[in-house]
C-alpha cells in the first residue's frame, strides 16, 4: 500500500488519519469502527510499522485498491489470483500469498528494487511478463555426484533505487515500531535491519 503510496508523491512524513472508516457495512469496517483505539492523524512512517490497519484503509482509499494490486502483482506476490480482494479484505491481510512469495517480494526491497530469483520456466510470473521467480534450491546434485542443477539467478528491476530506500529506511527506522513492540523488542539487534512485524490469520503473532 505505502510502496505504491510513494509512486504517487507521498513520503514517510507525509500525514494518514487512523480513523474509523467513513459509512462501511463491511466485517472488516465495523470492526475497525468499534475500535477505541484510533490514534487520529499520523505519519506514513509510524503507522507502516505498526500495522495501523485503519491508517492504510484511509490511503488505500485515496490511491486505489487496483493500483495497490498492480504493485503487489510487479513484486510476485498472488493477490487472491484473478479475484483481486475488495478494500475490506485488503486491510485484513487475506491474500493467496504464501510465504516463499512473501519473502521473494520483500527481497525486492532488499536489493534495492531488483527482484532476483531463478529463471522462471514458462518465462512469466502472474499475468505480467518476467523471467524471474521464487526458489528454494541452490543445487542439485544426482546420486553419481553429477551436478544436475545449480542456482543462476536472474534479475529483472521492478522498483526504482531511491522507492526502495524510503522503503528501507521506514523499516530499519527503531524508534518507529515502539508503540506497538515496546522499546527493547526482539527486533532490535544492535545494528540497522529492517523488519516488520505481521499477524497470522488467528492474529497469534
Amino acid at each position: 500500500t505505502y510502496i505504491t503510496a510513494f509512486t504517487q508523491g507521498y513520503s514517510p512524513a507525509s500525514m494518514v488519519l487512523d480513523i474509523p472508516p467513513a459509512g462501511g457495512t463491511n466485517p472488516v469496517d465495523a470492526s475497525l469502527s468499534e475500535s477505541s483505539a484510533f490514534l487520529g492523524p499520523l505519519r506514513i512512517r509510524t503507522a507502516l510499522v505498526n500495522q495501523y490497519q485503519a491508517a492504510e484503509r484511509w490511503m488505500l482509499d485515496r490511491i486505489g485498491i487496483e493500483n495497490v494490486i498492480r504493485t503487489a502483482g510487479s513484486m510476485g506476490l498472488e493477490v487472491n489470483g484473478s479475484d483481486p480482494p475488495g478494500v475490506d479484505r485488503w486491510t485484513s491481510g487475506e491474500t493467496n500469498a504464501s510465504l516463499i512469495q512473501t519473502a521473494f517480494a520483500y527481497g525486492v526491497i532488499a536489493s534495492q528494487g531488483m527482484m532476483v530469483g531463478a529463471p522462471s520456466l514458462d518465462g512469466s510470473t502472474r499475468d505480467e511478463p518476467s523471467p524471474v521467480g521464487p526458489t528454494l534450491l541452490s543445487e542439485v546434485v544426482e546420486d553419481n555426484q553429477r551436478l544436475a542443477y545449480r542456482y543462476q539467478p536472474a534479475r529483472k528491476a521492478v522498483l526504482s533505487p531511491p522507492l526502495a530506500f524510503l522503503i528501507i529506511d521506514v523499516l530499519s527506522d527503531v524508534s518507529a515500531r515502539w508503540p506497538r513492540l515496546g522499546q527493547g523488542n526482539p527486533l532490535e539487534v544492535g545494528r540497522p535491519a529492517g523488519a516488520f512485524a505481521g499477524e497470522s490469520p488467528d492474529g497469534s503473532g
